[in-house]
């Protein structure tokens, strides 16, 4: 956590806009909207639980610079059935899990374009649910190249019915780069076998054509 944050903080100089979807309890928005007041947030969070708690430490730090929206994002708009472990609200189902919650869903691009908002950093930690969060987005990816900061979960999203290998896809068609937090380089091409959850920087990638 404390080397995914130096990484957020390092890479995000000079960003003015980010897109935080599965804020949780806002640490990334909050000191993404600290460094300066001119930012702007939006930060988006599914558990009802979690979303108070977000609200929260918004008005506690005195933050108006960070909207707060209690939705699922996914590749449609409608509503979603998720379940809580803890005080996150998953949609990827592992086991039988109980404490079912059904919540207000929206894409990522209907969101961007009904408040006008051109994000140049995305935060993605959605739990599995990447692929349908990043189809939602492909349209605002495609006009404003944003860095992006992306938690890939593989069992979860095979749970979903989703593929890692429609993550490179995904990135090889805009195009983007990836690396790891720590600056190693991440092929595309790694997404394919990835077995076990990881944190990754992508990046609008200006020597390659798209595809």
């Amino acid at each position: 956590m404390v080397d995914e944050m130096n990484c957020f903080i390092e890479a995000t100089q000079g960003k003015e806009r980010l897109l935080d979807i599965g804020a949780f309890h806002g640490i990334f928005s909050l000191v993404f909207a600290m460094e300066d007041p001119q930012r702007e947030v939006l930060a988006l969070d599914a558990s009802p639980i979690a979303f108070t708690r977000l609200t929260y430490n918004i008005g506690k730090n005195n933050l108006p610079n960070i909207k707060p929206v209690e939705s699922a994002v996914s590749d449609e708009i409608g509503n979603l059935s998720m379940h809580y472990e803890w005080e996150h609200a998953i949609a990827a189902r592992i086991d039988n899990q109980a404490n079912t919650i059904n919540v207000p869903m929206t894409t990522g691009d209907a969101l961007c374009r009904s408040e006008n908002f051109q994000p140049d950093v995305i935060k993605i930690d959605v739990e599995g649910h990447e692929v349908k969060v990043l189809k939602g987005l492909a349209k605002t990816i495609e006009e404003h190249a944003p860095l992006i900061f992306l938690e890939v979960h593989p069992k979860r999203i095979a749970a979903e019915g989703d593929s890692t290998s429609s993550l490179e896809d995904f990135f090889r068609e805009l195009p983007y780069s990836a690396q790891l937090i720590s600056g190693d380089p991440f092929p595309l091409s790694s997404f394919q076998a990835l077995d076990k959850e990881e944190r990754l920087v992508l990046r609008k990638d200006p020597e390659r054509a798209p595809g």
